[in-house]
């Protein structure tokens, strides 16, 4: 069981319990028959559910073994960053691309939370893949940053310190760009905003 699993890894050390989150995640991730098994994982939310009760063993753990707070939310966004954007990638419509770039070469695109991980309150929404956007490494920046962000309806909008010089050196088009937003994405965009 995930529960059994986790409490065996903290007997490892604070440098392995990361290398072994990842493997019991791996380990996790080749018992999915196909792709398409994961994406039925993604829509119906078994997935997240079962990262977060993965993600909440690790923490209650790290909290039990003394580790500071700031040190257990080091390890658990190791740990969850890469099964985040994973689901990310499963959830999205056709080709995974960056949202704004349309780029779609994958070691090039990064999975960026809408509601940074510091200002999440649970588990669920540090996985829950809509919370996040593809975006192509550049493009992060500027949104991490806030530069730049989304309405609503998705339209690109650019904060007043961003320069032309910017844009142009960070890859972001000069046209207008919408992206598509899920009623649940546009949620975590508003506190983005």
């Amino acid at each position: 069981s995930i529960t059994s699993e986790g409490e065996k890894a903290i007997g490892l050390g604070a440098e392995k319990l990361l290398q072994r989150a990842h493997e019991l995640y791996l380990a996790w991730q080749e018992k999915q028959n196909s792709k398409q098994v994961l994406l039925e994982d993604v829509n119906d939310g078994s997935a997240s559910k079962k990262l977060e009760a993965f993600l909440d063993v690790l923490e209650n753990t790290l909290k039990k073994k003394g580790f500071s707070t700031e040190r257990a939310q080091t390890i658990m966004a190791r740990c969850g960053q890469a099964e985040f954007r994973d689901l990310l990638i499963h959830s999205m419509d056709g080709a995974p691309c960056c949202m704004v770039t349309g780029c779609k070469e994958l070691s090039l695109l990064r999975a960026s939370h809408i509601k940074p991980w510091s200002h999440i309150s649970n588990n669920l929404e540090r996985i829950d893949p809509n919370n996040g956007l593809l975006l192509a490494a550049s493009i992060v920046a500027l949104f991490d940053d806030g530069y730049i962000s989304f309405s609503g309806d998705g339209v690109l909008i650019r904060a007043n310190k961003l320069t032309t010089d910017i844009a142009n050196a960070f890859g972001l088009p000069s046209q207008k760009v919408q992206i598509q937003l899920s009623p649940e994405r546009r949620t975590y965009m508003e506190y983005h905003r």
